[in-house]
């Protein structure tokens, strides 16, 4: 599963590298998901379209995945927000 969301989120325009996908399966059916996307650019709405796509592409190849938090960086060094999204249960 952590060698596919990295394949996911390198394959997502405006993602330059991907680090510390962490997976906890908290339940038969409920995974929780935590990687460090590094992004190409610091427009704050590039931003969010980017880690949208991301969030939705994982849930969509992983169903059991309910929960997704993405810590950014930039490739400048700046750091951004994290971000965190709940699926429906």
């Amino acid at each position: 599963m952590v060698a596919d969301i990295e394949r996911i989120a390198r394959g997502i325009q405006g993602i330059l590298d991907v680090r510390e996908v962490l997976t906890m399966h908290v339940g038969p059916n409920y995974i929780l998901v935590t990687l460090c996307a590094v992004l190409g650019h610091r427009h704050t709405e590039d931003t969010e379209t980017t880690i949208g796509q991301l969030e939705s592409r994982i849930v969509a190849r992983h169903p059991r995945v309910k929960r997704v938090y993405v810590k950014v960086l930039y490739a400048d060094g700046a750091r951004g927000r994290v971000r965190g999204v709940a699926t429906k249960v």
